[in-house]
């Protein structure tokens, strides 16, 4: 049965914060008159993406998504991408009410957001990583971070970071760009704790990179076994999600901690 759009207007939720952590990213929002077309877009080379905001669109709309890669243009150079949308004028309505200008330069961290609880500003961080974030190793250290063209955006970005207790620095790149930088190794690990990534190409590079391991909860130790090999065996989010009976989302965080926990958890 299809849900209505006014439960997640009224009740923020995590999967809502997480959709306009990724409006303040790479998603979009479409209006075509001429076409007939309207609602949220996400255009991305990133399979596994692609299908974790399919996922949580669904998750949080009740209705199904349009997802297809991209066709080959005739003409020019072409990397593999792919295309979800939500389609509807009242889901494209719903989210215009929240962002004055959608623009690169000029977007901001909507007032729903702001207000929040801090599990629904989690959501909306873990979206807003998984379109901009980024990590790496500087002098040996792990550095988690995320790119904008928009310092006021970023800016208000990092006062959410801050109210969980992480530090970060924003710095001003070559090309004009802004970057968030989270180094302290204490807040490096808060932001492992608290927040992470749902895609799994960055859980693993971040996993990868991340030298101190959390202590596992032993009676969580069996989910996670289970959730790690359901998706090592070619599972998707949505089919996780469908067989364990919870969101794409918490399938995507409860596999950040399951590949930096299964050692921990004897496993193997």
């Amino acid at each position: 049965m299809l849900k209505s759009m006014q439960t997640y207007s009224k009740e923020p939720t995590p999967l809502l914060g997480y959709i306009f952590g990724a409006l303040c990213g790479d998603a979009y929002l479409e209006g075509d008159a001429k076409r007939g077309v309207y609602g949220i877009v996400l255009k991305t080379p990133n399979k596994d993406y692609a299908d974790l905001f399919a996922c949580i669109l669904e998750d949080w709309s009740g209705y199904k998504v349009q997802w297809r890669p991209i066709s080959k243009p005739k003409k020019g150079t072409w990397k593999p991408a792919y295309r979800v949308m939500l389609q509807g004028k009242e889901f494209l309505n719903y989210f215009r009410q929240y962002f004055e200008k959608q623009k690169t330069f000029t977007w901001k961290v909507p007032k729903i957001i702001l207000s929040a609880n801090e599990e629904v500003k989690k959501g909306f961080l873990v979206g807003f990583f998984d379109a901009e974030g980024f990590c790496y190793l500087y002098k040996g250290y792990m550095t988690v971070g995320a790119s904008s063209a928009n310092l006021l955006g970023l800016k208000q970005v990092q006062e959410l970071l801050k109210e969980m207790g992480i530090h970060s620095r924003i710095q001003k790149t070559f090309t004009g760009h802004y970057e968030l930088r989270i180094r302290r190794k204490e807040s490096i690990d808060k932001f492992m704790e608290k927040v992470g990534f749902g895609v799994l190409s960055k859980i693993e590079k971040a996993d990868s990179l991340w030298f101190k391991a959390p202590l596992a909860k032993p009676n969580q130790g069996e989910r996670y076994k289970i959730i790690f090999n359901l998706f090592r065996s070619g599972m998707s989010y949505k089919e996780i999600a469908s067989r364990l009976g919870i969101t794409a989302l918490g399938v995507g965080s409860l596999l950040s901690y399951a590949r930096r926990r299964i050692n921990l958890c004897n496993l193997n």
